[in-house]
């Protein structure tokens, strides 16, 4: 992917020098870009530069640049950027999940297993709201928004419906050594999906699928990542220097938290509105590429995943019935009143 640096390309290396111990100065062009920019692989560094007059000699990270360039980015070999506070682009991957339509969910108490709908379900909502604040993030800092998903061939359309709101790419992680992984398992599945992709600054997901309603793969992926979280978030307040500032739902209101990049947030219905996508999107997303890995891909062996996973389901039921209601009767609205209080007091409601 890397070759050496040639003409007419060659007035880039010759700029840059190494103040690190045991550097050489080597270089070589990892990517060409126009208007006098470029992408440069020094040893385990990758930097992007661009021709830009500067008062004096500007020195990063050990690396020293003339007053003809500015370092804008240096890519380590995490791939994690680190970006000046000016010009900061957002490169977000949305966690998702393809849900059956609940409504057509049946229990089987004989088989004791849940028998799903068949069709290809849906995007679980609250992933919804992450997708939507996903893309205004793009549409406000520029970068790339990804979609990630753990499922089978059939999630392919859930993924799609993400592609034709207008984000760039999407991935499936996929495999049979997958099926039946519990939350905890679809999280070390998810964290090395990331691993994998390497460049991010930010993961979203909806607070939980309803589904399952566990709410643990969020927490999963942040502690496998080891990178910081925050949960059931209600607004994204700021994102600039390397750290975003959010407001995190409580049960008495809300935190406001301050979170170094990259990190992992999951969003609640409160945070925005998501978009329907256009006709024109819908037509885009059909051609668009969905990556698929494997296992194999992610270097995982089926430890702790799939039917390995740390949870065992002992028994599956059906929700009780609700009990039948009762219904206080009177004479006058104030007769049904007292007999309601009565009642609620009796019953040490109130």
């Amino acid at each position: 992917m890397c070759g050496h640096v040639a003409h007419p390309c060659c007035w880039f290396t010759h700029r840059i020098s190494s103040n690190r111990a045991g550097d050489s100065d080597s270089c070589k062009i990892y990517k060409n870009l126009s208007h006098g920019a470029a992408y440069i692989r020094h040893n385990e560094f990758i930097i992007y530069i661009r021709k830009k007059m500067l008062p004096s000699q500007l020195n990063v990270g050990g690396y020293a640049l003339d007053n003809q360039f500015t370092i804008v980015d240096i890519l380590f070999s995490t791939k994690r950027i680190l970006r000046k506070s000016s010009g900061v682009t957002m490169d977000v991957v949305i966690l998702i999940k393809q849900v059956p339509e609940i409504a057509l969910i049946k229990v089987d108490e004989t088989a004791n297993e849940v028998v799903l709908p068949q069709g290809p379900g849906t995007v679980n909502p609250f992933d919804e709201f992450a997708v939507e604040e996903g893309l205004r993030l793009k549409e406000k800092h520029g970068g790339k928004c990804i979609v990630m998903s753990v499922g089978t061939d059939r999630t392919e359309s859930a993924l799609r419906n993400c592609l034709a709101l207008g984000v760039d790419e999407a991935y499936l992680l996929s495999d049979e050594a997958f099926n039946g992984s519990d939350p905890q398992a679809t999280g070390k599945i998810l964290t090395a999906g990331l691993k994998k992709l390497a460049t991010y600054d930010l993961v979203l997901a909806g607070k939980q699928a309803i589904d399952s309603d566990s709410a643990q793969v969020p927490g999963a992926v942040a502690a496998g990542l080891d990178i910081p979280q925050a949960m059931f978030v209600k607004k994204i307040e700021s994102v600039a220097d390397s750290k975003a500032v959010v407001y995190r739902t409580t049960e008495d209101g809300f935190d406001v938290v301050e979170l170094n990049l990259p990190a992992v947030i999951s969003v609640v219905k409160e945070i925005n509105e998501p978009r329907l996508p256009s006709l024109k999107g819908k037509m885009a997303a059909k051609k668009k590429q969905i990556t698929k890995w494997s296992a194999s891909d992610l270097g995982l062996d089926g430890n702790e995943i799939g039917a390995n996973s740390g949870t065992k389901t002992t028994k599956v039921a059906p929700p009780p019935p609700r009990p039948k209601g009762e219904i206080i009767e009177g004479d006058t609205p104030e007769e049904v009143a007292d007999k309601l209080f009565s009642k609620l007091r009796d019953n040490q409601v109130i």
